[in-house]
């Protein structure tokens, strides 16, 4: 027989479960190498195990697809959900909360979420822990019940450091937006010629075509303009570039939503527009100095993208007021013909090619060369002195005291009403037929139309 430290230890088990105990007896048996003696020895070993679950509940606000929804918000904005943790076990468990990208794009998630207690102890048959999942997005971002949020769960039982017994995925959606928005027409708004004392209206649409509402201000540009946009780059500030224009400069005011800057008034100057809600902007100008304007304001809207306008969304504003006037230059109304003095009158007459001149100190007109029954046709370009269309009413009429009818039938005059646009010219022509040998006289008028203000 062979000593005992030389023979096999055939090992049984036995296994006995209760509820969350367990019992397992080892029966070593002894017996010499051949198996000649039989089992010389036997003795029974108890060993004992509790068998438990670690059991964490987590309860979220959930939404129709069961992920933690935040909602869609305004970059920049912040919400805060809460979720109720509680060990429902019966030993104390740890928990850590991390983030990880659902994406190439979602690596940064840290800027846009916050977690407070990120990590902590649930101690056993004790009430739950609130943990505060805050979403402040700082750019635009899209998620889509995405499994971003993790809850790693460990037996507080096991030791420094802890054995991890779960790692719990939570979907989440969110989603964080710019206000989009659309202005009609686009700067400038070109009022034009107006009429001194007259008023004249434009409308301006403001819209909304984001998913949130938003504000709007309108502002006009400060003084100071360049030095506020240093300061606004570092602060984020609104500022503009400062108005330029030749009538004197006035203040502006704001009463009751009503921004009044020069000629003009902008009306509403605030307010709140909603998810592809419009907002009409009127903007009056009343031409009361003359003389051109230019005023600069500025749009501020809410919850924009920082890159779009930073110091504002700028827009201009111009007019010219101004009354309707002839220009009076006979340079430019004979200026198909020679223009003479009286005293030159003679030698002009003889080297004159044409069939008319002009004497500049006598303010007249002279068809030259013309035969007894022959028509000659004089061409007077009637020009507007300003940028404002002008109506012209045209007469051939008899010298003072003199008769009418020897000039009938003789001078003839098309048109006798012309509409002359800004700054522009028509042209009036007159007919001469003589019918005998002998001087013709009469005066030929251009007559403005002062429009009704």
């Amino acid at each position: 027989m062979r000593d005992a430290a030389s023979r096999d230890k055939d090992l049984g088990a036995v296994y006995q479960k209760n509820n969350l105990n367990s019992v397992c007896f080892l029966l070593p048996q002894v017996s010499d190498t051949e198996n000649m003696l039989g089992i010389v020895h036997a003795e029974n070993i108890e060993i004992s195990a509790e068998v438990y679950d670690v059991s964490l509940s987590i309860d979220m606000p959930e939404g129709p697809d069961g992920s933690l929804e935040f909602g869609t918000i305004n970059v920049q904005d912040k919400v805060k959900k809460v979720l109720s943790l509680k060990n429902k076990g019966i030993y104390n468990i740890e928990y850590s909360f991390t983030l990880k990208g659902a994406g190439p794009r979602m690596r940064d998630l840290v800027s846009h979420f916050s977690i407070e207690p990120q990590s902590g102890m649930l101690v056993a048959s004790q009430p739950g822990v609130n943990v505060e999942i805050l979403f402040h997005p700082t750019t635009e971002i899209l998620l889509k019940s995405k499994p971003i949020l993790y809850c790693q769960v460990k037996d507080a039982r096991s030791g420094e450091g802890g054995q991890i017994v779960a790692n719990i995925p939570v979907r989440v959606s969110a989603k964080a937006v710019y206000s989009k928005y659309s202005i009609q027409p686009a700067s400038p708004i070109d009022f034009g010629a107006i009429v001194k004392g007259t008023k004249k209206t434009q409308t301006v649409m403001l819209e909304n075509k984001g998913m949130l509402s938003f504000k709007f201000r309108i502002l006009q540009a400060p003084k100071d303009a360049p030095a506020l946009e240093r300061e606004s780059s570092k602060q984020g500030e609104s500022a503009l570039l400062a108005p330029k224009h030749s009538v004197g400069r006035k203040s502006s005011t704001v009463t009751q939503g009503h921004l009044s800057l020069g000629m003009f008034t902008v009306s509403p100057c605030s307010g709140s527009i909603a998810p592809w809600g419009q907002q009409k902007i009127t903007v009056e100008c009343f031409a009361e100095q003359e003389g051109t304007c230019e005023e600069h304001i500025y749009f501020d809207i809410t919850s924009r993208d920082p890159m779009d306008n930073p110091l504002g969304i700028p827009f201009t504003l111009t007019a010219e007021s101004c009354l309707p006037a002839l220009v009076e230059d006979v340079t430019l109304i004979f200026e198909e013909y020679p223009i003479c003095s009286s005293t030159d009158l003679s030698r002009k007459l003889r080297s004159v090619k044409g069939n008319g001149l002009f004497i500049r100190d006598e303010n007249k007109f002279i068809f030259n060369k013309v035969a007894v029954g022959q028509q000659a046709e004089a061409h007077f370009k009637i020009y507007s002195a300003s940028s404002l269309s002008c109506d012209v009413v045209l007469s051939i009429k008899p010298l003072p005291g003199e008769d009418k009818s020897p000039i009938n039938n003789i001078f003839k005059l098309h048109p006798v009403k012309m509409s002359v646009s800004g700054s522009s010219y028509a042209v009036a022509t007159v007919t001469f037929t003589p019918q005998e040998e002998r001087n013709y006289d009469c005066t030929f008028k251009a007559s403005l139309v002062i429009p009704k203000r």
